[in-house]
């Protein structure tokens, strides 16, 4: 009984310094481990003060841009017939008689050749070629080309005429030229015209006439 009491009191002993033993170990751990750690290191976030960095913001528009203003608009051509009388001029041209001519020198006989009478062209007669249709059918005829619109070209043109037995219109000179364009135009729309021929002695005749054309915008 006192063997076995003897052991446990042995065994007690033994686990009281084990514990001991244990203890002092593991205190040692811990101070290595506290003394062989890294220090503490502090980070200071500092601001960026570098002068070489431009910061460009974007400019904020507050107006709005004015949209550019729209070219103005061509005005309307306005085209008319001047019925100025004034500037017709009206002289007879002169009649080329009828002419005997002889024959060549090497001719014996007594034949003539005779030159016959060329058709007259007056500019003055008793009653003047009209229009038929009137005004409208010249300036509906009429009109104003792109290039002398764009550019503001107004003015006279005067085209002069003849009127044969029939009406028909057989030749138009320019005689006051206004722009290359609107010169073509009075032209064409002339020539395409239809008279009552002029009047001489009861007669159909051949008649030249002057037409002033007034090309003007609104």
């Amino acid at each position: 009984m006192s063997s076995i009491l003897k052991r446990a009191a042995d065994q007690e002993q033994k686990y009281k310094l084990y514990f001991r033993v244990s203890l002092i170990f593991s205190l040692l751990i811990l101070i290595a481990a506290f003394k062989f750690s890294p220090a503490n290191v502090k980070v200071k976030i500092l601001p960026v003060s570098d002068p070489d960095i431009i910061i460009v913001e974007p400019e904020i528009k507050t107006k709005q841009e004015s949209e550019p203003p729209r070219p103005p608009v061509p005005p309307e051509p306005i085209i008319s017939f001047s019925e100025d009388f004034e500037e017709i001029e009206f002289e007879e041209t002169s009649l080329l008689q009828n002419e005997d001519v002889s024959l060549p020198p090497q001719l014996k006989d007594d034949r003539r050749i005779i030159i016959e009478e060329e058709e007259k062209i007056y500019i003055a007669v008793e009653t003047n070629p009209q229009i038929i249709g009137g005004l409208e059918a010249l300036t509906s005829k009429l009109y104003y080309s792109e290039i002398a619109k764009r550019t503001g070209i107004e003015g006279k043109v005067v085209v002069t005429i003849i009127v044969d037995k029939e009406g028909n219109v057989v030749d138009a000179q320019i005689v006051k030229s206004l722009h290359s364009d609107l010169d073509q135009i009075a032209l064409k729309a002339v020539r395409e015209l239809k008279f009552h021929p002029g009047i001489q002695n009861g007669k159909p005749v051949k008649v030249q006439v002057s037409i002033p054309i007034q090309f003007k915008l609104k």
